[in-house]
């Protein structure tokens, strides 16, 4: 069996028969889930507050459900837009895991603050 080997533009090996590389698939994977989990911070902190932003109501009637869904849509938006940022930063990229780590201990944190 033969295969092909072609290198990117940063000089990084690229398989020709994958989408995606399994550092793409890492940086998509933690940017949608600290999206996610920083976007249902501020939406459970606003809604804490009473102050819930009016496309957050409209979602949906319980405002647990409507949260968690903006927080979905956030979490899908943003984790697609920072992808890029944190597969082609090295850098950043070798800090995954804390920053993953830090998102998820600060959601745990305010939902016990603020049930």
């Amino acid at each position: 069996m033969v295969v092909r080997m072609t290198t990117s533009a940063l000089g990084r090996p690229a398989h020709s028969n994958t989408l995606l590389s399994a550092r793409t698939l890492t940086a998509l994977a933690t940017s949608i889930g600290v999206s996610f989990l920083l976007a249902y911070f501020v939406f459970h902190g606003l809604h804490a507050l009473h102050r819930d932003p009016v496309f957050v109501t409209r979602l949906a009637s319980i405002p647990l459900f409507a949260i968690c869904e903006a927080s979905a849509i956030f979490g899908f938006l943003g984790g697609a837009l920072i992808t890029p940022v944190i597969a082609e930063n090295d850098r950043i990229y070798r800090q995954i895991a804390k920053v993953l780590l830090a998102s998820v201990l600060l959601f745990t944190l305010q939902i016990l603050l603020f049930p």
